[in-house]
């Protein structure tokens, strides 16, 4: 059997009186965007399942009802070969020129240029 559980005892019902009347207050991918790359995973092991369970992987040897080891090898590789494609690792890269440059503007408070000159990267202030 193939499981996943996450329980929280704090967390409110979404369907609950108080939530529809305070939105603000429940995660959401406005007031919290870093959780972008665990909402997109959640969406695409919810979409996989549905899939397994509507039969339509029966086609490749996986069908509704996981019974094997075999069942659970080809779900892996499945999730493998989908998980990357989400490409989940740009989230947590960070473009270093544009933060560089972001941090000279702030030491001089100046607005700075970056120039490349026979490859290599020079920063110039405008004033």
């Amino acid at each position: 059997m193939l499981s996943f559980t996450d329980l929280v005892l704090n967390h409110a019902a979404n369907e609950g009186e108080w939530i529809a009347k305070n939105p603000q207050c429940v995660y959401n991918l406005v007031n919290t965007p870093h959780l972008k790359p665990a909402f997109l995973l959640d969406c695409l092991l919810a979409r996989f399942s549905k899939e397994i369970a509507d039969g339509l992987w029966r086609g490749v040897g996986l069908p509704p009802e996981i019974q094997t080891e075999n069942h659970l090898q080809l779900i892996q590789h499945v999730l493998r070969e989908r998980i990357e494609k989400l490409r989940l690792w740009e989230f947590y890269q960070v473009p270093l020129l544009n933060v560089i440059l972001l941090c000279f503007c702030y030491t001089c408070r100046f607005c700075a240029k970056m120039l490349t000159v026979n490859s290599v990267l020079l920063w110039h202030c405008r004033f």
